[in-house]
């Protein structure tokens, strides 16, 4: 036999014995991966249905838990498509709501989540020893009866502390567990269904007319008025409207809101919604508790035709580390107690959503605290340096005049537009020292008056140092100011009677 011959044989018997290792390994392989797969299979824990209907086929939901317990029960509400054709849908109510608005969103997401249920996995079947899971005495139980006359009742423990996500629970036959974010309602409170949306939104054609807040750390009440009159101006082509803003103080004081920061007092008010319901009765006792029976802070306010009032009580507080023997107990405050008239409950306001209880007025005042148009002034009249200087203003005829003479219209408008200028650098509201070295008093017509919320106002720069005076409206401060702008004022009223032009830049 040749070399080439014996070659080929070998290879070909090489190929005969890969071949049968191949067989055996096809034959073999199949049954060890199916073992391996149903010892897998067999170690996975399974998921099981508890409950497996629509929502609205629950006829009633009751719970009962160390809170006391609470039912839902199913109601139709009758109603017509566009087309005019009879319609129903379901909806649940509970007495023990006491007549505080629900929420039926909250409703049924909780109604859901028992209509149709499904098991993390068994624990145990037919289990002996329920206290190691917290079911000889439930933490709570949740009947679910449904409209085809099934019902399902559950009762659950503790929390797995191998896995603080899920919670112990039975349907009687064996103990299982459950996701707690999915049965969270079998451990909640009848008022964690409250409405807590509790003043609508403002309409697109709506705006808030007026908010009056009385407050106790306050002398006076804050009112602040929408320029209704104003705002209607602004179609009027006789009038030059020459404010942004839309709401003004009349009280601590006569002066426009800043637009960006009024924003929040005064549209907060609208759309109302609340943290969460505190106390189901608004009674003696719970008012006096969250410091409603003397508020701290009331807020009284007008939009959409509506008159509503507003009471804010004591904080509300959030213990977040326990009293020891060297340190005292640490609480945040995430809230106000709150009542709103005409709305059963009593609420709990988070701080964001409360400006009123602790802002300060003059930090929400126009940084331009006047800005009427200069045609609606009667006169201007300003003190500076023992001078008066009484500036009458002819709105029809468009002229302006000292001591009977006219002066240059042109040159007055820059003046008027510094006086009016922004002199809002720095919030400042204490006490002032003497008095003031520079006024400029606005009095306004009659019909202007009306538009604008006042019938004069008047501006007053004193020194407080540091080469700064102190801004006061109506002889209330208000800012403080570079001194530079009233210096500036002095030499560009001299230059406009001198007809000589300036410049207003300070």
């Amino acid at each position: 036999m040749g070399n080439t011959a014996k070659k080929a044989l070998i290879a070909g018997a090489a190929c005969a014995v890969l071949a049968a290792v191949v067989v055996i390994l096809l034959l073999t392989a199949p049954k060890k991966a199916q073992e391996s797969a149903s010892e897998s299979s067999a170690s996975q824990p399974q998921s099981v249905v508890i409950t497996e209907k629509s929502a609205d086929s629950v006829l009633s939901i009751s719970v009962k838990n160390e809170y006391g317990s609470f039912t839902f029960t199913r109601k139709t509400r009758a109603s017509a498509d566009s087309e005019g054709t009879a319609a129903a849908s379901y909806y649940w109510t509970s007495g023990e709501l006491l007549g505080v608005g629900q929420s039926d969103s909250a409703v049924r997401s909780f109604i859901s989540g028992f209509s149709s249920l499904t098991a993390k996995s068994v624990v145990e079947e037919d289990a002996d020893e329920l206290e190691k899971y917290g079911l000889k005495e439930p933490r709570a139980t949740v009947t679910v009866k449904f409209d085809d006359g099934t019902e399902k009742t559950l009762f659950f423990g503790i929390t797995n502390p191998a896995n603080l996500s899920t919670v112990y629970f039975t349907d009687g036959n064996k103990v299982m567990l459950a996701f707690e974010s999915g049965v969270s309602g079998a451990f909640g409170e009848i008022k964690d269904y409250a409405n807590l949306l509790i003043t609508k939104a403002l309409g697109d054609d709506e705006r808030v007319d007026y908010i009056t807040i009385t407050r106790k750390d306050l002398d006076e009440p804050v009112e602040i008025r929408y320029m209704t009159e104003l705002e209607a101006a602004r179609d009027d082509e006789s009038y030059v409207v020459t404010t942004l803003d839309t709401h003004r103080f009349t009280s601590p004081y006569n002066a426009e809101i800043n637009v960006s920061k009024g924003g929040t007092l005064c549209g907060g008010v609208c759309g109302l919604t609340m943290k969460e319901c505190a106390f189901l009765e608004a009674n003696e006792e719970n008012l006096a508790k969250c410091g409603l029976s003397d508020p701290f802070c009331t807020v009284k306010f007008s939009y959409g035709g509506e008159e509503r009032t507003l009471l804010l009580g004591d904080r509300a507080r959030q213990v977040v580390s326990q009293s020891t023997s060297d340190t005292p107990e640490l609480y945040e405050v995430t809230g106000y107690y709150a009542v709103l008239a005409g709305v059963p409950g009593i609420f709990i306001l988070s701080v964001d959503a409360a400006p009123w209880y602790s802002f300060n007025p003059a930090d929400y005042v126009s940084a331009r605290p006047l800005s009427p148009y200069i045609y609606g002034c009667e006169s201007v009249e300003i003190t500076a340096s023992g001078e008066t200087y009484r500036f009458v203003i002819n709105g029809s005829e468009k002229t302006v005049s000292i001591d009977g003479k006219e002066v240059d219209g042109e040159l007055f408008k820059k003046l008027f537009e510094q006086l009016i200028g922004s002199v809002g650098e720095e919030v400042y509201t204490g006490e002032i020292a003497g008095e003031p070295e520079i006024t400029v008093k606005f009095t306004y017509t009659d019909d202007y008056a009306k538009l604008y919320g006042a019938r004069e106002n008047t501006l007053g720069y004193t020194s407080g140092g540091e080469r700064k005076d102190i801004v006061s409206l109506d002889g209330k401060p208000i800012f403080r100011v570079r001194a530079v702008y009233a210096e500036r004022l002095v030499e560009n009223i001299e230059k406009l009677l001198g007809g000589e032009d300036f410049s207003i830049v300070w």
